[in-house]
């Protein structure tokens, strides 16, 4: 399985969403399961 991050996120913790991001990413990497499992972030733009 493979981990799609997305910049829609609440913020619940206070910490910017990018230092949020990464440790979100680096806790997925880490519990690769033996293998290098990858990574995607995507970014919606709405025009208002």
């Amino acid at each position: 399985m493979n981990l799609q991050s997305s910049t829609l996120k609440v913020d619940e913790s206070g910490e910017r969403f990018h230092v949020q991001q990464a440790k979100q990413i680096r806790a997925y990497k880490d519990a690769g399961h033996g293998r290098s499992p990858r990574v995607s972030v995507s970014r919606r733009s709405l025009p208002a």
